[in-house]
């Protein structure tokens, strides 16, 4: 998974207020963004 889709996919959720299984897929799987976040 490309950095910056998974990074976007992060500023997506947290703006918006979703969980990641909300996040569009072309930001990539939701348990690569939420994982990626909690690290």
């Amino acid at each position: 998974m490309d950095d910056r889709q998974v990074l976007s996919g992060i500023i997506f959720v947290n703006r918006d207020g979703l969980c990641q299984r909300n996040a569009p897929k072309d930001h990539g799987p939701y348990k690569t963004l939420y994982n990626r976040w909690t690290r």
